[in-house]
């Protein structure tokens, strides 16, 4: 993992949840020096996944008695894939356009089953800028309405750049898209 002033890429982005208001500060300005060089790691851990049988396994020793959990899970970390998507969706969102390579996997991510992996990935094409517009367009006409939604919110970060995407929002909302709902989430 690449490291930026001694700490990885991945320990800068975890500080995003930190309870110091310092710490994030130092994250924000880190994601910032760093810029495109980070783009790679933060894609690398945007598309991470946990593997099944560390799943498996804290999802069989949460039912357990607790003497029994320790022993079992004592070797094992806890199953951080969420955390880490969206650690790396802010720092996304903080690099700017410059994080223009990671597009792609932030559509995914979009689209994701996971909703709470939409918003962080909206948020972030947003703040990328109008070369997310195709993504956040085409993802208005997505079946789930939560998608589509989310692609609001992402328009909505892009303000007078998503202008080009009046007509398709227009109907995304008579499709039935809450705007209340929408602006009350962001």
């Amino acid at each position: 993992s690449p490291l930026y002033q001694g700490k990885a890429i991945k320990a800068w982005a975890a500080q995003f949840d930190s309870v110091s208001p310092r710490a994030r500060e130092e994250s924000v300005a880190a994601f910032k020096a760093m810029g495109a060089t980070a783009v790679p790691e933060l894609i690398r851990l945007l598309e991470s996944r946990d593997p099944i049988w560390r799943k498996a396994l804290w999802k069989t020793a949460l039912k357990l008695p607790r003497k029994f959990r320790r022993l079992m899970v004592r070797h094992s970390r806890v199953p951080d894939e969420r955390v880490i998507h969206s650690h790396a969706a802010r720092a996304l969102a903080v690099i700017g356009p410059d994080a223009k390579p990671a597009i792609p996997a932030l559509g995914r991510m979009l689209r994701s089953r996971r909703d709470e992996f939409r918003w962080e990935a909206a948020v972030a094409l947003g703040h990328i800028g109008t070369d997310s517009l195709p993504v956040l367009t085409d993802a208005l006409s997505d079946k789930n309405p939560d998608v589509r939604g989310a692609a609001i919110g992402g328009l909505a970060e892009l303000g007078a750049g998503a202008l080009p995407a009046i007509p398709m929002l227009i109907e995304a909302l008579k499709e039935g898209v809450d705007l209340v709902q929408v602006i009350h989430i962001q």
